[in-house]
């Protein structure tokens, strides 16, 4: 006869397991400079994030280096063209993840033409949000920029095809296009991911300060600056430090998948959040963005 003591703590196990279960994490763009700070903190969170899926056209030893002590299951897809990864078998045939992490980026967009610039950040998000979204992920992150419109207007095919000529923006090109880019990339980001993915979280960072210099000899005067105007200027404009900003997209994630009291929904965040979210002493005081 089996006593009902056995039977408690059989129960009790079965309890205990399903709240340690772990969770699939898929992540684009490991080898950029946000990126690679989101991949760090994935796997401070190895207890939770038991699988990691990386998907890239190449993986340097950046990202090798820090796989090498993980206890997690490692699964990378080297892909040459990003932008169609949602008819990707191999990647379909992943079945199911929980949480998406969408890091890429053009890396020094100033010397790339309008088209590569408009297909890196939108046409590839777009994509990768559709795969997250047949993934069946509870959480997809992403980011964007401060003040990057909610409405902007999308390119006709005349400018695209003329900005194809490989002719480089240049920093001026690139700032005008800038901010309707970003708000391009959300757009496609919130047109691809509901109501099939229930939480979607939008990092909308100012200046990034990074040990390499993406925008050339602007970041390197910025990068100067922005200790002297900081406190003088809107918190959602301060420079964000690139750690700061990949460790509060993944512990955003990770209080996700770790309860169930997130509301569905779209939510952006900005300077004050990432703070609070990365539980840094900076500035304690936070409210995220509700749509």
């Amino acid at each position: 006869m089996i006593s009902s003591s056995f039977i408690f703590y059989g129960l009790l196990c079965l309890a205990l397991a399903s709240l340690v279960e772990g969770k699939t994490a898929v992540l684009f763009g490991a080898t950029g400079t946000v990126g690679n700070e989101v991949l760090r903190s994935i796997l401070h969170h190895e207890s939770l994030f038991t699988k990691l899926v990386i998907v890239g056209r190449s993986f340097p030893s950046k990202v090798t280096d820090l796989l090498q002590a993980t206890t997690a299951e490692v699964v990378r897809i080297e892909l040459r063209d990003l932008g169609s990864v949602d008819t990707e078998e191999q990647l379909l045939a992943l079945g199911t993840a929980d949480a998406c992490f969408i890091a890429t980026g053009s890396g020094h967009p100033y010397l790339s033409d309008f088209a590569s610039m408009h297909y890196v950040e939108i046409e590839m998000t777009a994509s990768m949000t559709k795969l997250c979204s047949k993934l069946g992920v509870q959480s997809l992150t992403t980011f964007s920029a401060a003040d990057a419109p909610e409405n902007p207007t999308p390119y006709t095919k005349e400018e695209l095809d003329r900005g194809s000529d490989g002719t480089p923006l240049g920093w001026f090109g690139m700032i005008y296009h800038m901010f309707t880019i970003y708000g391009l990339k959300e757009r496609a980001v919130l047109s691809n991911a509901l109501p099939a993915i229930p939480i979607v979280r939008i990092f909308q960072p100012s200046t990034i300060v990074t040990d390499e210099t993406r925008y050339g000899w602007v970041d390197r005067v910025l990068f100067k600056i922005h200790p002297w105007v900081d406190p003088w200027i809107p918190s959602q404009h301060r420079s964000v430090p690139v750690g700061l900003l990949g460790k509060a997209m993944v512990e955003d994630a990770v209080a996700i998948l770790s309860s169930d009291a997130t509301e569905p929904g779209v939510t952006r965040f900005t300077y004050n959040d990432f703070v609070r979210i990365a539980g840094t002493n900076l500035d304690p005081d936070a409210t995220a963005t509700e749509l």
